[in-house]
């Protein structure tokens, strides 16, 4: 398949897209914040795509060098060019979903592969994958991003009659209304009517009443968008007005944008709202890291490289989500380890191991070098210091030269090997 030719298409409508997104009438600031990000967005991802054509030599590209995945797996599945493009995606998603209410996890942030596997987008779109079909999917994401916020931009919207405005508070109510409503719980109106006919809207659409009888009308409104909403009340040739805000319980970010940066098997702390997370019944997951909640923060291990989510959980619904991008690691630090697991000398080794304890060391070599220069190395399918190489070390002379090399360590998961960081000691 000609890619090249694809990517010409796809930036033709996308360019149509882009214009038809400056023509919309945005008749409030939610859509004008909307067409921002969208239009913020794509200039984005135009400036990434473009520093990736450089990258690898420029427009024009031909033969084997459009098959090359050298880039994608470097640079954007381990890479700093992944992490950004993952920042702006991530950035993208958290702010529309709040402008919109529309989630667009699965459009943007996973995919499932052929054995149903979810797999995140990095992994998903760029491993493995040629230089020729790059452009392409920058392309596919712009164009996800442009048509999901020209349709959030095309609403409808009701003008109300210009009469006298006052706040809801001068309206006769039964009962308090609330300025904060969580997702998925109704916002109730009960109005003491008088016997006069009146009507509702909710952020510009007509509402029917739940019920309503001769003293009084029942509004219920289950919005199933987070953010602000408009109330607008028609009754006895007034308006009154009312805003409340739909929230879920989230995290609280140290990042606006909800995007951190960590490493595989390294501890990543992200605080949380404890005001709004008040129950045990709330708890935090992630396929792709071990999570643990202490105190008013979360632990996050990645487990794997890449871009993946943790998720606030209640039950098995899923509330709220952060994106971590964690970044490879290549040598682990090594050290002597009694008996009791802690730090000790040549003297006292029981075992070599990792200092961070997500890794654990599977197999290592020693070399004993002497002050004459005579050598003796052992191999060692281990992590304990075996009988023959303590004897070794007991009987070296002073000033022998030790060296713990060809150091293999494992994560947690069992699927991540690493190298470990040689151990020099002269004793």
């Amino acid at each position: 398949m000609h890619y090249t030719d694809v990517v010409r298409t796809q930036s033709f409508l996308n360019n149509d897209l882009e214009d038809k997104l400056t023509k919309i009438e945005l008749k409030d600031d939610r859509l004008i914040e909307i067409a921002k990000l969208v239009q913020g967005t794509i200039n984005e991802l135009n400036y990434q795509e473009a520093s990736f054509v450089e990258s690898i030599g420029g427009l024009g590209l031909s033969g084997e060098k459009l098959k090359e995945s050298i880039y994608s797996n470097k640079e954007i599945v381990k890479g700093a060019a992944g992490e950004g493009f993952m920042k702006t995606i991530a950035n993208f998603h958290t702010q529309f979903y709040q402008l919109s209410g529309v989630d667009l996890s699965e459009e943007l942030l996973f995919f499932k592969d052929f054995s149903g596997e979810e797999l995140p987008t990095i992994e998903y779109f760029f491993k493995d994958t040629p230089n020729g079909v790059i452009s392409s999917i920058f392309e596919h994401f712009k164009s996800v991003i442009l048509l999901n916020g020209i349709s959030a931009l095309k609403v409808e919207k009701i003008v109300l009659e210009n009469l006298e405005v006052l706040e809801l508070e001068h309206l006769d109510l039964f009962q308090k209304f609330a300025k904060r409503v969580k997702l998925g719980d109704y916002f109730i109106l009960n109005i003491k009517n008088e016997g006069i006919p009146l009507s509702v809207w909710l952020d510009g659409k007509r509402q029917m009443p739940s019920s309503e009888d001769s003293s009084r009308s029942v509004y219920q409104f289950k919005p199933d968008r987070l953010g602000k909403h408009n109330v607008d009340v028609l009754f006895n040739d007034k308006r009154y007005v009312h805003s409340f805000t739909v929230f879920k319980p989230n995290i609280e970010l140290e990042s606006s944008n909800g995007f951190f940066v960590g490493q595989v098997g390294e501890n990543l702390e992200i605080s949380f709202d404890p005001n709004i997370i008040l129950s045990d019944k709330f708890s935090f997951a992630s396929k792709y890291a071990e999570v643990e909640k202490v105190g008013e923060k979360i632990i996050v291990t990645p487990t794997h490289i890449g871009a993946f989510s943790v998720y606030l959980m209640e039950n098995d619904l899923k509330l709220d989500s952060i994106y971590v991008y964690a970044k490879d690691v290549s040598y682990i630090e090594i050290a002597l380890l009694d008996i009791a697991g802690d730090s000790t000398d040549l003297s006292n080794a029981f075992k070599l191991e990792a200092k961070n304890p997500f890794w654990q060391v599977s197999s290592y070599s020693f070399e004993l070098v002497s002050p004459k220069g005579e050598r003796v190395v052992f191999n060692n399918t281990t992590r304990l210091i075996n009988p023959k190489i303590k004897e070794v070390i007991e009987k070296a002379p002073k000033g022998s030269l030790m060296k713990f090399f060809r150091v293999e360590v494992v994560g947690k998961n069992g699927k991540n090997n690493r190298k470990g960081e040689p151990l020099l000691i002269r004793k």
